[in-house]
């Protein structure tokens, strides 16, 4: 937006005899390049928070599913454990260990995904706000260019 109003005074010492309504049509250009900026912005960080408040919802949702499998795990083992001898007791604690490591393994790569997945779409999000901003900026200096000659 800084870059806009630079363009627009270059525009203007280099047209010192500029008419006062074309300045009126520069400044009222710089105006709207500004409110579609900070709408672009806004719609932005809109869908940011969204995307974030989704993955703060499956997160939640992940560690209930992986807390009940655990509950389940340790319920399964521990009737095993009742009917079972000393050597047989051993040999099931040892698979639930087993088996919990590998809830926790599971759980660990897909918190990391999802983490990755919403790094990289917050990051596509503000690239494309960016992008978008930009083309304003170009076309209003389009314009004013149109404007001043």
């Amino acid at each position: 937006m800084i870059a806009l109003f630079i363009f627009i005074s270059f525009v203007r010492a280099q047209q010192p005899n500029m008419s006062a309504q074309q300045q009126a049509q520069m400044l009222q250009i710089q105006m709207q390049v500004n409110e579609q900026g900070k709408q672009i912005q806004q719609q932005t960080q809109q869908q940011i928070q969204q995307i974030q408040q989704q993955a703060q919802n499956q997160v939640q949702q992940l560690q209930q599913q992986t807390q009940q499998q655990v509950e389940q795990l340790q319920l399964n083992a521990k009737q095993l454990m009742q009917h079972s001898g000393k050597k047989k007791q051993e040999e099931i604690q040892e698979q639930m260990m087993q088996k919990m490591q590998q809830i926790q393994m599971h759980l660990q790569q897909q918190l990391q995904l999802m983490q990755s997945s919403v790094e990289l779409t917050v990051q596509h999000l503000q690239q494309e706000a960016q992008f978008q901003i930009q083309q304003l900026q170009l076309q209003a200096r389009q314009q004013i260019l149109q404007l001043s000659n």
